[in-house]
């Protein structure tokens, strides 16, 4: 998958990605997350790089929500959807059917 995410990013035009990035930080969803009452799973690789997606960062969006719940992979990093599919699909079931994950 690191070439494909490399040569995708590569593809990007400049103003997406520093579109993108001015966006998240400039986003704030204080007292929007309370609008939601229903389950909301964080996933995070817990090789994700330092300055992507900490687990301080990832802790956070999942405590924003009353129902929400954060799983931290081992051996995945910035993308665990892609890293694992199989995995991914497996807690994605589970997590709908409202059953037990690791």
């Amino acid at each position: 998958w690191f070439d494909w995410l490399v040569d995708d990013a590569m593809d990007m035009q400049l103003h997406a990605y520093v579109d993108n990035a001015v966006a998240l930080m400039n986003s704030d969803l204080t007292g929007l997350t309370d609008l939601y009452d229903g389950p909301v799973l964080v996933i995070r690789g817990e090789l994700d790089l330092p300055h992507l997606i900490t687990d301080d960062i990832a802790r956070l969006t999942a405590d924003s929500y009353r129902n929400g719940r954060l799983l931290t992979w081992e051996g995945a990093g910035h993308s665990p959807q892609l890293e694992d599919p199989e995995r991914f699909n497996i807690t994605l079931e589970q997590f709908l059917k409202g059953a037990a994950m690791d």
